[in-house]
């Protein structure tokens, strides 16, 4: 009996994973509103000089906020920002640099509060506010990096937990930063506590449900809500701290559902936990309301399982494992596309400010018209399979992206608008259908030991690609180049993702009956690739 047959006698997906899920999306959703932020934190939304104006408050600020101060000098200046919402003045507010040199009294727009105006990141400083942002994707990329020594080490819950706590606590202090420079600190901590949250709740949602809903999990709307939510915020309220103080609230109250559920079942039994084990189980069969007394459910599959019998070879557990001989074309493959995705995602992300139109309804429009690839992840992997339903997704990907970039370069005024928003929609959705095809083969195809630290690479990628983004929309001609790159590439990435393994309707695999005189061999690791699959601890 394997892991997947227990669930099925548990009552398959019942109430028991409706709640786990919901935590689970819950931790995504909160981590998702606090790494999208950036988005609208590195809005400007305009500022004027008011030099020949008396009623002015004088603010010290830091030597970045004038160009007339170099990025290596330490001393302050006092730059004069006025406060007051009720001068009337002629010139109006500006994006542009001119004269910003010679200014010595600067006012923002007061209606709309980022970390732009507060630490005046404009012009000369303006490169901080991209840094900011590549800081808190490093950050999420180390997440992703080490959350899969971190989720397969301690378990999913633990580390899950304890993640999204420190990501509320740090969202909260980060209010109350004197500095960009202390603000980017502390986005580097979150974003590594973000980075863990995603890879986790993704595989401990997945290891408590059956097949057929294994598409499903990545394919609930948690992080398009997270960003879809985070929009509606920034349009509201306009306020940075405002945001802050409610996204790391709830981060904190999601700790309490971590101390109810159980640990992962698949976990606690590659690691041999036989007591916590049949805790779980009797939990699962509480809340899904299945008398499990009277079946021998338990007895059975431990009898099976013979924990104590169990070698797992140290040689596979980590990262190391999924570029195995046998594993490294589908590790590679899937490496190539996520990355090539998540160059255009997060960079059509950060460049969001350059699109035409409000740059706040511009974002509620982006994500909001997101959702239909979660309705679309929801049955086309099922009906058609992973590997058409992802290469014709990529091959739509390539196209919608080279038809954006014809249209943001060669086309003007109502006609450029509608035709880079519609089109860069279009390459968004397909990108979220990838990454729900990605992330399910990748929980199919390895097995229990390395389940998570083969997520945590792959969103290690995406995070990586994070990094780079802010950079390639810093002007007009590296954000086409980039755009052309990408097309060309999901191209190619939608001819190659045809050689991965079809995992459609697969249980998920687990370990190896291993002796001391046996070696692992392709069918018994990946079973998805041999003719069958071996027996199951």
């Amino acid at each position: 009996m394997s892991s997947d047959d227990l669930i099925r006698q548990l009552g398959g997906c019942s109430g028991f994973q409706f709640a786990v899920s919901t935590f689970g999306a819950l931790t995504y959703i909160v981590s998702a509103f606090t790494m999208v932020f950036m988005s609208f934190g590195m809005y400007n939304p305009g500022w004027r000089c008011l030099d020949n104006l008396t009623t002015n408050t004088v603010i010290p600020t830091p030597e970045t906020f004038s160009l007339q101060e170099t990025p290596s000098t330490s001393e302050s200046t006092n730059l004069m920002v006025n406060t007051s919402n009720d001068l009337e003045l002629s010139s109006a507010f500006t994006d542009s640099c001119i004269g910003f040199d010679e200014c010595t009294q600067v006012q923002f727009n007061q209606k709309e509060s980022t970390i732009v105006t507060e630490w005046a990141l404009i012009c000369g400083g303006a490169w901080k506010a991209s840094a900011i942002a590549s800081i808190q994707m490093a950050g999420l990329t180390v997440g992703h990096f080490i959350s899969g020594y971190v989720g397969d080490a301690f378990g999913r819950k633990l580390t899950l937990g304890i993640n999204v706590f420190i990501e509320g606590v740090l969202t909260l202090v980060s209010v109350a930063s004197v500095s960009w420079e202390m603000f980017a600190v502390l986005k580097f901590f979150i974003g590594v506590a973000c980075g863990i949250v995603f890879c986790v709740a993704n595989v401990y949602m997945t290891e408590f449900v059956t097949p057929k809903w294994h598409v499903i999990i990545p394919s609930i709307p948690m992080w398009v809500s997270g960003c879809l939510l985070l929009s509606l915020f920034a349009m509201v309220f306009k306020d940075w701290k405002y945001i802050h103080v409610v996204n790391g609230i709830f981060a904190i109250l999601l700790v309490i559902p971590a101390f109810i559920f159980p640990e992962s079942l698949r976990w606690l039994v590659a690691n041999k936990k036989e007591k916590k084990s049949a805790k779980a189980v009797r939990q699962i069969a509480k809340l899904n309301k299945v008398d499990i007394s009277g079946i021998g459910v338990l007895n059975q599959f431990f009898e099976q399982k013979d924990l104590h019998n169990i070698k797992t070879p140290k040689k596979d557990v980590g990262v190391f494992g999924i570029f195995k001989k046998s594993a490294i074309k589908n590790t590679l493959i899937f490496s190539f596309v996520l990355f090539v995705s998540n160059i255009l995602y997060w960079s059509s992300n950060f460049g969001v400010a350059s699109l035409p139109g409000d740059v706040y309804l511009n974002n509620v429009i982006i994500f909001s018209t997101e959702l239909p690839a979660n309705l679309i992840a929801w049955f086309a992997p099922n009906f058609f399979g992973r590997k058409l339903t992802g290469s014709v997704t990529l091959m739509v990907q390539g196209i919608s992206t080279a038809i954006f970039f014809i249209f943001d370069l060669f086309t003007s005024g109502s006609v450029r608008e509608i035709g880079v928003l519609s089109f860069i929609i279009i390459a968004r959705n397909s990108i979220a259908v990838i990454w729900f095809v990605v992330i399910t083969c990748t929980s199919e195809l390895y097995p229990t030991s390395i389940r998570a630290a083969a997520t945590g690479w792959m969103m290690f990628l995406s995070g990586l690609a994070g990094v780079i983004s802010p950079y390639l929309v810093i002007n007009d001609l590296v954000m086409h180049i980039t755009y052309i790159v990408v097309s060309v590439f999901s191209l190619a990435g939608g001819f190659m993702i045809c050689f991965i393994p079809e995992t459609s309707g697969k249980d998920l695999p687990e370990e190896p009956v291993v002796n001391d005189s046996s070696d692992f061999h392709k069918a018994d690791f990946y079973p998805h690739e041999g003719k069958q699959r071996s027996q199951i601890v």
